[in-house]
């Protein structure tokens, strides 16, 4: 049974109830796994099933879907990322350097 627990005053967050050392270790040997995994394209589903497991998650199923939002932010990135440089390039135009001289040295 858990108890209900009250928000200090000033505070946005409840306190977490996992230790520093267990979620940075958990993470480092969860995602060691999914690199690892052969069949699963950047540990996908490795590292969060794993991570879940590792955290002895009470709710696992929303534990997961966190983990899984974590796979979001990379994928953001990368989709804003690449039309800004797609854009940046294009309106700089072509490269205004000569092309170097092919050398005519047979030494």
């Amino acid at each position: 049974p858990s108890a209900a627990v009250s928000d200090p005053p000033g505070r946005s967050f409840r306190p977490c109830r996992y230790r520093t050392a267990l979620v940075i270790g958990g993470f480092l040997l969860t995602w060691g796994a999914g690199f690892l995994a052969p069949f699963a394209p950047q540990g996908i589903g490795v590292f969060e099933v794993s991570m879940t497991a590792v955290l002895s998650a009470e709710e696992a199923a929303g534990t997961a879907v966190v983990l899984g939002g974590y796979r979001l932010i990379p994928l953001a990135r990368d989709l804003i990322a690449a039309p800004a440089a797609e854009l940046i390039s294009a309106r700089r135009g072509p490269d205004p350097r000569p092309d170097p001289e092919p050398s005519t040295d047979d030494r």
